[in-house]
């Protein structure tokens, strides 16, 4: 204690101060110092310097006394730590701890709520942070704040908050454990097709504990204070897709549609019923997004499973256009329906899908079948028409001794062009009649020309068929589209040279174009008695042109190459089979010359490039 015109005491407690000052020197007069105005202001002065030198050495004092130790008035935790040193605070603290300091969290969502131990969320007590922040009060190094922080403290007394450690990755396990307790995924809502049947379930939304979001707030509570309990973060999640009923009650309107499909031709109906199962083949499924960012379930119908349907009635309906034939009448030189034509039918298929769509998405459920008809050229009105007809043009050849296989193709040749009716501007193709080339269609084995050599094949000899209703068109003077020469030359087709045809179906074709006005009526007869072989060609009125032929002329001869002889094991021994003949080679030009009113409008040139042609043999082994 120390004295200086009064006295410092110190308290019992160690922990208050208090000033006594010192009597007055003299007595008082009147209430005043027996001294005038002077002595008065004297007097004021030395008693506020005193007091100010009493007040400084106090707080002198009041400093060296606390110098290292816990100003008046500091608490933590309920525990009072005025006058101790840190290690003295550190001691008490660490003490009183087991009883009064916190050891739990409790995190709630909504209702529920869990009581956490503070080691398991990462948050344990720093003894030695919590001191020095105890000692720290009233030392900030302003002499006025922490004067007026000492005198607070003394008066009202300061809690200091505990000091905490922060373990945030601790933490986060500790919460996504939680999570499972809590988090509960969005459900997304569905759409399928059982059958015919559509089916959807709404989405739901999910719960999830927000971990990041939790975090923070334990880092702020750990910063501020740990308050005794604290809501956790939990947000909702959307489903990831969120409606499927639109799409359901979508397929339930398509499907409630009874489409039918309708055909009618000369008074006859047909119908063809859409079923639902097919239908049905037709939905497709699909998840789209919405203008607001949702997803949601949406219904597309494709249109394989429809257009496979159509394709059915297409066949049931398609027809090709069939073109009659007439039957010629040399004696009277007129012609009759022998075949009636028949008219085509195709039904357009994309048009009917398109009508079908429309109708399933609530467009007339009645659907017209859209066919498109072609109606033939040839008509009974238009045989009437023609009256009496003209022999335009005739081509002949001979087939006389010709083998049976040879005479038998020849006849099933031209068997296939008796009444055939070529309108104007048309183009005949000779290939198109005459069907496939088997043996189910009448045809024989018989020799044909196969690359470099001659063997037997389906339909040997219907080369002169094409080459008699070439001349036929020759003679004619029709525009010849297609037409080639044979490869080597063959008697079969002489005289003359050069005015032969080849086919070979499909590729190698003989066509030529009905330049005229009206219609060429062809009529065809093999005779197997005499083996004469003709094409006539009529009309319903006249050619108004003639033709000649020039020619032909022959060079660049060569002879033929020697003979082949080519080992066969099925002969006998020493036995020789001629299989080939020689020809010599040569080029042939002729020339047409078609003439109209005695004038020549036309000059054409027909060249036949006959390549040289070994004889070939086969011969047995060696005796």
């Amino acid at each position: 204690m120390i004295e200086s015109q009064g006295r410092v005491n110190r308290l019992a407690s160690g922990s208050d101060l208090t000033w006594t000052a010192p009597a007055p020197a003299g007595p008082l007069v009147g209430g005043r110092p027996g001294r005038g105005p002077l002595g008065i202001v004297v007097g004021l002065l030395i008693s506020l310097a005193t007091t100010v030198v009493l007040l400084g050495a106090a707080a002198i004092l009041w400093q060296q006394h606390y110098s290292g130790r816990i100003i008046p008035g500091v608490w933590v935790a309920g525990v009072p730590l005025q006058g101790m040193t840190a290690r003295e605070a550190e001691a008490a603290l660490d003490q009183a701890w087991s009883t009064v300091g916190p050891r739990h969290l409790t995190l709630r969502d909504g209702s529920r709520q869990w009581v956490m131990p503070l080691e398991d969320l990462g948050i344990t007590w720093n003894l030695q942070a919590t001191v020095n922040a105890a000692m720290a009060v009233g030392r900030s190094g302003s002499f006025a704040a922490d004067w007026l922080t000492r005198l607070r403290a003394m008066q009202r007394s300061l809690a200091i908050p505990p000091a905490w450690s922060f373990d945030e990755a601790r933490a986060s396990l500790a919460l996504r454990q939680l999570a499972k307790e809590i988090d509960i995924p969005a459900r997304p809502a569905t759409f399928d097709l059982i059958g015919v049947t559509p089916r959807s379930t709404p989405g739901t939304t999910g719960r999830e504990l927000d971990v990041d979001a939790t975090l923070q707030q334990l880092r702020a509570a750990v910063q501020n204070g740990l308050p005794e309990a604290m809501d956790l973060t939990v947000r909702t999640t959307a489903p990831a897709v969120a409606d499927g009923e639109a799409a359901r009650q979508r397929a339930e309107a398509i499907l409630s549609r009874q489409v039918t499909v309708t055909f009618d031709e000369d008074g006859v109906h047909q119908a063809w019923s859409l079923s639902h199962e097919t239908v049905a083949q037709a939905l497709q499924p699909r998840q789209e997004t919405a203008p607001d960012g949702s997803v949601r379930w949406a219904l597309d119908i494709k249109p394989d499973p429809l257009a496979a349907w159509v394709a059915g009635i297409a066949r049931a309906v398609d027809r090709p256009l069939l073109e009659g034939r007439v039957q010629v009448d040399p004696a009277t030189m007129t012609a009759r329906i022998r075949i009636p034509s028949q008219s085509g039918r195709q039904v357009d298929t994309a048009e009917a899908l398109k009508r079908i769509l429309a109708a399933l998405e609530g467009g007339p459920a009645t659907v017209p079948l859209p066919v498109q008809v072609t109606q033939p050229y040839l008509t009974p009105e238009r045989v009437a028409s023609w009256g009496k007809l003209t022999l335009l043009s005739e081509g002949t050849s001979s087939f006389r001794g010709s083998d049976p296989a040879r005479t038998q193709n020849i006849v099933v040749g031209t068997s296939r062009f008796p009444g055939v009716v070529v309108p104007p501007g048309a183009t005949f193709s000779f290939n198109s009649y005459l069907g496939p080339i088997t043996a189910a269609e009448g045809w024989a084995e018989a020799y044909v020309i196969v690359g470099d050599r001659t063997e037997l094949g389906a339909g040997g000899g219907i080369c002169q068929v094409a080459t008699t209703a070439f001349r036929a068109a020759f003679y004619g003077g029709f525009p010849i589209v297609e037409r080639y020469p044979h490869t080597y030359r063959v008697t079969w087709y002489e005289p003359p040279v050069g005015l032969d045809a080849t086919v070979f179906t499909p590729d190698v074709d003989m066509r030529f174009k009905n330049d005229l006005s009206f219609p060429v009526i062809i009529d065809s007869s093999a005779d197997t008695r005499t083996g004469a072989l003709s094409f006539r060609f009529y009309g319903p009125g006249q050619l108004g042109r003639t033709v000649e032929l020039e020619g032909p002329y022959l060079d660049n001869q060569v002879k033929a190459p020697p003979p082949i002889y080519e080992d066969d094991p099925t002969l006998a021994p020493g036995q020789v089979v001629q299989v080939d003949s020689a020809h010599d080679g040569v080029r042939a030009i002729v020339y047409r010359i078609i003439k109209q009113n005695g004038q020549v409008i036309a000059r054409e040139q027909f060249v036949s490039n006959y390549e040289p042609w070994p004889a070939r043999f086969k011969r047995g082994p060696a005796s």
